[in-house]
């Protein structure tokens, strides 16, 4: 099956020079069913070798023997021979592939081991590397391909590219009889235009679904398109299109005509014509905005509102709203709503305000979307009436709130109730119902604390507090004077009740109870403007010191867990030093009892963040700890230390290994960009590489040795290219003298070899001029050269735009300074020829392209003979 042209022979030690192998496939091939199939399809267009169609590879390759390892690549794979399958290539289709490789360890002509590798052929190449015996001395490597799998995924692309060759030729076919019906239509014959048009229509849809299928992408057809099918489809594309054109032009009234034959179809309960008539009516003329309105009102009569309001929406992009259209609109839409007004009726009857804002929404929004229609009556009275109930449900609910004493939260519910009545204040049936509301709640507070304010002077002060709020914040509510004379009188019966009954709750170990009615006490007061007596202040000092102690005694007890511990610990702190009392015997240990909770947990966090890569988090958890040392003069466990250490030294072992990645990449991107010969890139990425180096070179132990060496080994060809890039900037911008000089810098700072090691050309500035072909930098060059001397390179350049056919005019300066250049270097070679002769010779096949040349040529000669 296999025809071996060429194996690998034997290398020197250190590296062999490579060797191209050749290997084949041919049919038939009894070991492999898969490869027999392949074979067989594609044995017609294959070459033959004792009479066997074969498929021909080749790669090249080579080894390489190093510290008792053995490397093997291969690259620049690929097929010897053109595959041609239905006048098609597949030579991109044949690769990868999988081999076999025997590969065989010499010692001189001892075998030493022998190995089988399975490896898939590509065509990017690939390295192979394995060890070879310990103790064992390897002078020579010998390999050969034993077999080879073309494998299903092959067969799949053939098969894959065998459909796309289906379609193109039935495309052709396609073609061609889409041709013959744009041939029918006659454009003489406009009785006709509508079938005629159906004609231009369908040889369209035909060209897209082609297009569709991207046979020009999956068949490379700008390289090889047997049938010219591409230029001939977009020949009956252009053809169709320009036809149809015709055909809408041939009849300038046509929507028209269809639009009155769709109203027909319609009075005839023809709902399919008619939508097709009116179809036809907008195509041709897509802004004539009524027959929108008809398709919607048939969608609308058969319950597809979906695409009812889709057609209105049309119509109302169209800009074109006559009051006719309008009216239609309007009907079809007061139709397609009536049922849900109905039910939002239906609702409002049963004071279902959820179901009922749902349908209502619904509604709205569809004259949101069509605004040239407008919202019929019946709709903003069930709107309003909607709002107006919604409103009066938020009244009654503010108004529980009072009843149910939750005075707490009444001004809240008042923002909120205020709010929803500044947003929707324009759809109430009663807009100052709000301000109606809160006053009258404002006179009921104040009554009804008179009321109790004797009986009940706790929730007198409650109730006065209130609506003295509830009185400042909306400037509507008229304030009465006394409701301040009733808190000052109240709150002055009360305050040193609260204090007593505070200590009260105090003595009886309710210290919440007792702390939230001292802060009652001590807001009415500033809000009374009254001062704090010694006894509450006295009351306040208990509470907080009671607070001190129970933090410490919660600390000692273990029921703070981790830094919750350490920060309740300082909390106790500030309030002993801000109320000036006594600490307790234990309260440094217990500082720092809660100080070592905190640094424990801190220990378990940064070991979690270290094992997820968090590293930023882990580190922060270990200054807090360094921190806590310092601001508590904590000394850690010998446990903990160590344990602290080790976390340390993990934490920089990550840092130093994803700073790696870092260089790792960078320095990967450099050899990317160096193989694409993008060297300013890849000096970018090793100057990243370096900096990177430069700042893991202390915690780290990086070294940038290598680093440097490639650094400067880019640097030159990286130099190169900043220069071209700059002098292409100059040319964008029109400063050719500036280019041109730079240019000329570049050729004297680089040489043409040391370009080449980095692949890498250097071009005359002539042939530069020519590669980049921008004719003003052309001409800019043409006179550069003339004006120094260089006639024979100014008259290459002008003899490369006379060739792409550059109109003569556009040259006429260059051209001046060409012909001065030229007849100034011939007088002075010779004197006594004709000017007109010598002249003639430069002009090439059209003298009239060269006659500004010629004209300043002679004239030039006539001065210089003279002088």
């Amino acid at each position: 099956m296999f025809l071996l042209i060429a194996i690998f022979s034997s290398f020197n030690l250190l590296k062999a020079n490579d060797t191209i192998v050749y290997f084949s496939c041919c049919y038939p091939d009894s070991k492999s069913q898969l490869n027999n199939a392949i074979l067989a399809n594609l044995a017609p267009s294959l070459p033959k070798k004792n009479n066997n169609p074969c498929i021909t590879y080749s790669f090249r390759s080579g080894y390489r023997l190093e510290n008792n390892t053995l490397t093997i690549y291969y690259k620049d794979a690929k097929v010897e021979h053109p595959v041609i399958y239905q006048q098609f290539s597949l030579r991109d289709l044949l690769l990868p592939l999988t081999i076999n490789l025997e590969i065989k360890l010499f010692n001189n002509s001892t075998l030493v081991e022998r190995k089988e590798l399975r490896v898939d052929l590509q065509s990017e190449g690939v390295f192979l590397t394995m060890d070879w015996p310990s103790g064992k001395k390897i002078t020579r490597v010998d390999y050969s391909v034993t077999k080879i799998d073309l494998g299903q995924p092959m067969l799949d692309r053939i098969v894959r590219r065998q459909q796309f060759i289906s379609d193109y030729y039935s495309a052709d076919i396609q073609i061609k009889l889409a041709e013959e019906d744009l041939k029918k239509i006659d454009l003489n014959n406009p009785d006709n235009n509508e079938q005629y048009q159906d004609f231009s229509r369908r040889v369209l849809k035909i060209v897209d679904q082609i297009k569709g299928k991207k046979l020009a992408e999956n068949l490379y057809l700008n390289e090889n398109d047997p049938l010219n099918l591409m230029p001939r489809l977009n020949a009956l594309q252009n053809n169709a299109i320009d036809t149809k054109r015709k055909l809408v032009k041939q009849v300038a009234d046509l929507h028209i005509e269809y639009y009155r034959l769709g109203l027909a179809s319609l009075n005839a309960n023809d709902r399919s014509k008619a939508t097709e008539y009116f179809q036809n009516a907008i195509e041709i003329d897509p802004k004539f905005s009524a027959p929108y309105v008809r398709l919607a009102e048939i969608e609308m009569k058969q319950a597809n509102t979906k695409k009812c309001l889709e057609w209105l929406v049309k119509a109302n992009n169209t800009n074109n709203h006559p009051d006719s259209v309008k009216l239609m609109a309007q009907k079809v839409v007061d139709e397609l709503i009536r049922p849900k007004l109905d039910d939002i009726k239906l609702f409002r009857a049963q004071k279902n305000l959820t179901d009922r804002e749902q349908l209502l929404n619904e509604c709205l929004s569809i004259f949101d979307t069509i605004p040239m229609i407008s919202i019929p009556p019946v709709l903003i009275t069930e709107r309003n009436a909607f709002y107006s109930d919604w409103l009066e449900k938020k009244i009654s609910d503010n108004h529980q709130i009072i009843r149910n004493k939750e005075y707490s939260r009444y001004l809240d519910d008042c923002d909120s109730l205020y709010r929803f009545h500044n947003q929707f204040i324009n759809y109430f049936n009663n807009r100052t119902r709000v301000e109606q509301h809160l006053s009258q709640i404002y006179g009921e507070l104040l009554s009804k604390a008179e009321s109790i304010i004797t009986a009940n002077p706790m929730e007198a002060l409650d109730i006065l507090v209130l609506s003295e709020n509830l009185c400042q914040k909306y400037s509507f509510i008229n304030c009465n004077p006394r409701s301040k004379e009733l808190i000052a009188g109240v709150f002055g019966k009360l305050y040193e009740d609260m204090i007593d009954e505070a200590y009260q709750l105090f003595n009886a170990e309710k210290i919440r109870q007792a702390d939230s009615l001292q802060q009652k006490a001590f807001n009415y007061s500033k809000q009374q403007n009254v001062p704090i007596s010694s006894k509450h202040l006295t009351l306040i000092r208990l509470l907080r010191e009671r607070t001190y102690l129970d933090i410490f005694l919660n600390i000692e007890q273990n029921k703070y867990k981790g830094c919750q511990a350490k920060e309740m610990a300082d909390s106790a702190i500030l309030l002993r030093n801000t109320f000036n009392f006594s600490p307790i015997t234990k309260e440094k240990a217990l500082t720092l009892k809660a100080a070592e909770l905190c640094v424990v947990q801190l220990i378990n966090s940064a070991d979690k963040n270290i094992v997820a890569k968090r590293l930023t988090e882990a580190e922060i958890n270990l200054s807090k700890i360094s921190d806590i040392q310092r601001s508590y003069g904590l000394t850690l466990s010998n446990e903990h230390e160590a344990r602290v250490a080790e976390l340390k030294g993990m934490l920089m072992q990550n840092r130093c290994l994803e700073q790696k990645f870092s260089i790792d990449v960078q320095i990967n991107a450099a050899e990317i960009h160096q193989k694409e010969r993008n060297y300013i890139a890849a000096e970018i990425a090793l100057n990243k590489a370096l900096e990177l180096v430069k700042k893991g070179a202390a915690e780290c132990g990086f070294k940038g040795d290598d680093l440097q060496q490639k650094f400067a080994f880019v640097q030159k060809p990286a130099t190169y290219q900043k220069e071209i890039d700059e002098i292409i900037e100059n040319i964008q911008r029109h400063q050719f003298e500036k280019a041109i000089s730079q240019y000329e810098k570049v050729t004297e700072q680089f040489s043409d070899s040391l370009l080449r090691m980095f692949g890498l050309t250097l071009l005359p500035m002539e042939q530069f001029a020519k590669t980049y072909d921008y004719t003003p930098f052309t001409l800019a060059c043409i006179e550069h050269f003339a004006i120094h001397g260089k006639t024979e390179t100014s008259l290459e350049l002008l003899y490369f735009l006379y060739e792409k056919e550059i109109p003569e005019f556009l040259t006429d300066k260059a051209q001046d300074a060409l012909g001065r250049s030229l007849a100034k270097r011939d007088v002075a070679k010779n004197k006594e020829a004709n000017p007109t002769e010598l002249v003639y010779g430069y002009t090439r096949h059209d003298p009239k392209w060269f006659k500004k040349l010629i004209k300043s040529y002679k004239s030039q000669w006539k001065k210089s003979i003279d002088s």
